[in-house]
């Protein structure tokens, strides 16, 4: 079965505040416990300090596996959707 995980990473730089960066993924997995498990091997094997162009060191921090999203088409293609989000109220739409 093939699964999608949303995984949250916060972005460190020395001078600013951390910003955060979700990354959906796909994995092969027997089931959603397993997904879940390798997700969360991925976010860790993420980690990582970059040296960026203009000196400043960048910080890439796993934090967790915030969602474990199994898909529905069996074959994976141009158009197969791969993560979905329910909101009862999303923070980016304004309320009329």
């Amino acid at each position: 079965m093939w699964f999608s995980a949303s995984i949250l990473f916060r972005v460190e730089t020395l001078d600013q505040l951390p910003c955060y960066c979700e990354s959906i993924v796909l994995f092969q997995a027997a089931s959603e416990d397993q997904a879940l498990l390798l997700a969360g091997q991925w976010g860790k094997e993420y980690e990582d300090e970059i040296l960026e162009t203009n000196g400043k060191k960048t910080r890439w921090v796993y934090e967790k596996v915030l969602d474990v999203w199994e898909l529905f088409d069996e074959k994976i293609e141009s158009g197969t959707e791969v993560y979905t989000r329910f909101w009862g109220n999303p923070p980016f739409i304004e309320e009329p």
